[in-house]
């Protein structure tokens, strides 16, 4: 901890020094000639996002959010399960959600990696489970898989108005987990006005499933935590697990 101390303070105090300098010399030229201070605070807000910028970078590098990431990924719930492998597990899923009446769509990303919607839709909802099969998971990647996820909804409706209410299970299976991974479970149930969405993840390194969960709270007046088990109900119903759940930080 004392070396990634000392090495934010390396970052900070040239980041803080051009700022600085910036100032006084806003200032000086205020003084020289107050026509020219427009200019000079367009170039020093351009500065300070750039010194801002790399100050987070130099966070990431040393690894501040990374051990943040780390920390609050302990406290997620998990649930063991005893599937192999991914072939194995597909296997199972495919078997399952055909039962279920879901229609499938397919979107190869590369030769081993792909993303799968399942979509079961009547008159007032619209069911999408979301599969995305990755080795290991970043953030272009995350991306890319956004882009496909809105134009394949898009495509279902073409211009007409959606009218239904979109419920998302985002399930992504990798072999080893990422800080990336961590990042898209820690999302958690996301509501909106007519939408919601929960991301799930497995890890069949560690033959995991990762759920964010939310707490029962007399405070939950968007029925947060109602829909999240309405969502658990039916992840379960597709991947075998073992029910009792678990955290990370207990061993």
């Amino acid at each position: 901890m004392k070396k990634k101390i000392i090495k934010f303070i390396l970052y900070a105090i040239p980041t803080f020094f051009v700022i600085s300098l910036l100032f006084i010399v806003c200032v000086l030229v205020f003084y020289l000639d107050p026509e020219l201070i427009d200019r000079l605070v367009i170039i020093n807000v351009i500065c300070q996002n750039i010194s801002a910028a790399i100050m987070i970078y130099g966070l990431n590098k040393i690894g501040f959010v990374t051990d943040e990431i780390n920390n609050k990924f302990k406290k997620c719930k998990f649930y063991k399960t005893n599937i192999k492998d991914f072939k194995e597990f597909q296997k199972q899923f495919e078997y399952k959600i055909k039962k279920l009446n879901y229609n499938t769509n397919k979107f190869q990303l590369n030769e081993y990696e792909f993303v799968n919607f399942y979509i079961n839709k009547d008159e007032t909802n619209l069911t999408m489970i979301t599969l995305i099969r990755v080795t290991e998971y970043n953030k272009k990647e995350y991306d890319k898989i956004l882009k496909i996820s809105q134009d394949f909804i898009e495509s279902i409706y073409g211009d007409n108005e959606i009218n239904e209410y979109v419920k998302v299970v985002r399930v992504l299976c990798v072999d080893k987990m990422t800080t990336a991974f961590k990042e898209f479970v820690l999302e958690g149930i996301y509501l909106d006005i007519n939408s919601e969405t929960l991301p799930v993840g497995i890890s069949f390194g560690s033959k995991k499933l990762f759920i964010k969960e939310k707490k029962k709270s007399i405070f939950d007046f968007h029925n947060e935590y109602q829909k999240q088990e309405e969502f658990k109900n039916l992840v379960f119903k597709l991947i075998d697990v073992d029910n009792t759940e678990k955290t990370l930080n207990k061993k």
